[in-house]
Parts: structure tokens; C-alpha cells; sequence
């Protein structure tokens, strides 16, 4: 196998990876998107309902997420996001030893935004 396959190989394997992760949110944001708020897991899971939708390890549901979450209300769509993201992530910010990725200024609406007009989806 020559240097260019094993490039091109592991490109598509990145591009793959990246599709699911992609899907994953897009269900994520159709699920919270579906309830009304405050809400907690256990509505989470109800919209959610019993779909197949696998995660990116391909060994759980986005359900299962929803079942290790905090038993909590979340106000806004914006705070049922980050505890799900956190939950698939898992935890990051200096309290967590991780430095590099943790930034307490990020906006995650600017960063969509970003990530919109880089591939022009506006």
C-alpha cells in the first residue's frame, strides 16, 4: 500500500468520523429542541425515545447519555446541550486537569457561526 492510500485511507476514516459526530448533534439538537423547558433527563429520554441513533463508539444510545445524566433541570437549551456535550466529551476545564481544552470565554453560538461560514451554510 502506497504512502498516497494510506493518507487518502485515513482521510476517509477521519471524514467518516466526522459525519457521525455531526449526526449525533444534529440529534442531540433535534431532541432538545423538542421539549419545553425547564426540563430534566428523563424528558430528555421520553423525546428521545427508543431510536436506534448509535453514538460515534457504536455502543450506546443517545438515551444512555441521557441516563448518566444528573438528575437535574436544565433552564435553557443552551444548559441541556452543554451536560449532554459534557456527558459525550466528558469532562473538561482546570478543575478536570484538562487546561488545553477549556475556554471559559468560548461562546458556543459564535463557534457555530464559525463553523457555518467556513463551510458556507449560511
Amino acid at each position: 500500500m502506497s504512502r498516497d492510500d494510506v493518507t487518502d485511507s485515513a482521510r476517509e476514516r477521519q471524514h467518516e468520523r466526522t459525519e457521525r459526530v455531526e449526526e449525533t448533534l444534529e440529534a442531540v439538537d433535534a431532541t432538545l429542541d423538542g421539549l419545553s423547558y425547564p426540563t430534566n433527563p428523563s424528558e430528555m429520554k421520553a423525546v428521545y425515545g427508543e431510536t436506534a441513533e448509535e453514538l460515534p463508539n457504536e455502543t450506546e444510545s443517545l438515551g444512555d447519555v441521557f441516563d448518566r445524566l444528573e438528575d437535574t433541570e436544565y433552564d435553557t437549551h443552551e444548559d441541556a446541550r452543554e451536560a449532554v456535550l459534557g456527558e459525550l466529551t466528558g469532562a473538561a476545564g482546570r478543575e478536570h486537569g484538562d487546561d488545553n481544552e477549556y475556554n471559559s470565554e468560548r461562546e458556543l453560538d459564535a463557534l457555530e457561526e464559525q463553523e457555518s461560514e467556513k463551510y458556507g451554510e449560511k
